[in-house]
């Protein structure tokens, strides 16, 4: 997948510099990362969405773009199950998981989330303004779970969010592998014989403990 069809820092910067702009003259109340990619799916999120949009069952107008299409295909997805959500508040999920360090987790990062979208919110009321906490944490947990780490080629940390790539599931053993390429195009290998009809898998890091693959996925 070339770069120019690959949602990163780059993209948003060339599609919306006022609220990249604005973004970057946050302080240290914004507790997530690449808040301005965050800022800029949940924006877009929400305009679909008042367009008529509705994930996948939704309508398309004639002027929708790739992006659209794209980002128009998570609108539907509330991760309700990711500790994000489930353990926050009060509820039967949340008591299970007492006294785990994953609850305190989930708590810091609502936290997180409330104090990095008002401070958004503030800095870029024009073209951020009408996003609400809500669609605020579906755009994280977006980019959190359906983006690839391009930092290794980047100077600053790199959402790369890729069509089509996004919906390759982890395996333990999979059956292909990803990478990018000296020039930024996103590289899917097969790395043995797949059968027709097979799902095309990817590691999502061998390294990564199971609180990890939980927190993140």
């Amino acid at each position: 997948m070339p770069p120019a069809l690959q949602l990163t820092f780059d993209l948003v910067q060339q599609a919306a510099p006022d609220l990249v702009a604005a973004m970057q003259g946050l302080g240290p109340e914004v507790r997530v990362e690449c808040p301005e990619v965050v800022a800029f799916v949940a924006h877009r999120l929400a305009c679909l969405e008042a367009r008529g949009w509705c994930g996948e069952c939704g309508h398309l107008d004639e002027d929708a773009d790739w992006l659209d299409l794209f980002i128009g295909l998570q609108l539907g997805e509330d991760f309700s199950g990711m500790p994000h959500r489930a353990l926050v508040g009060e509820g039967a999920c949340r008591e299970f998981f007492l006294p785990s360090p994953e609850v305190h987790n989930a708590d810091w990062n609502r936290s997180a989330f409330l104090d990095s979208h008002a401070a958004m919110a503030r800095a870029a009321p024009a073209a951020y303004g009408s996003v609400d906490i809500n669609r605020f944490v579906q755009a994280y947990l977006v980019l959190l779970t359906r983006t690839f780490d391009g930092r290794a080629r980047a100077s600053r940390p790199r959402h790369c969010f890729v069509p089509i790539a996004d919906m390759m599931n982890h395996s333990f053993t999979p059956n292909a592998n990803w990478t990018f390429d000296e020039r930024g195009s996103f590289i899917v290998k097969a790395i043995r014989p797949i059968e027709a009809g097979e799902e095309i898998s990817i590691s999502y890091g061998r390294e990564k403990s199971n609180v990890r693959l939980y927190r993140t996925y």
